[in-house]
């Protein structure tokens, strides 16, 4: 049996009127969200998919940075400053050599919310704070 594409079986529509929207992807992007840290606000922007994949080698090799167990401190903060950059432009390694390492904990788990897309869905933060997970306070809508 030979079966014919989908589109071939239905009839050709001439104007957009004759279609409606299903699925509108403009309402799909999501607005920015923000954490504190030093009592200063920062804004975590969405990112593009092309962002996506650099962030997902650059936290790559903070894992394998780390699991090598054979790190300094300035190659670490490098590291984490070049992968944190993507997400949140204001995270300067002088930002990141002052945190703890609760805080880079946090951040870090934030982080791969951010890459599921989690990170963005208002219904989803509710249950990122302290409560949950234990690591971060809050964390707030722009």
């Amino acid at each position: 049996m030979f079966l014919r594409p989908t589109r071939q079986r239905f009839e050709k529509v001439e104007s957009d009127a004759e279609t409606r929207i299903v699925l509108d992807l403009d309402k799909l992007i999501p607005k920015p969200v923000a954490f504190r840290l030093h009592n200063k606000k920062h804004i975590v922007y969405p990112i593009t998919v092309e962002q996506f994949s650099v962030l997902y080698e650059k936290v790559a090799k903070i894992d394998k940075l780390v699991g090598e167990k054979k790190i300094a401190g300035d190659e670490l903060t490098k590291a984490y400053s070049d992968a944190f950059k993507y997400v949140c432009p204001t995270m300067t390694p002088d930002i990141i050599k002052n945190m703890t390492k609760e805080q880079i904990d946090a951040f870090f788990i934030f982080m791969f919310k951010i890459l599921s897309g989690d990170a963005f869905k208002l219904d989803e933060l509710k249950d990122f704070d302290e409560k949950k997970n234990g690591l971060v306070q809050s964390v707030s809508p722009v």
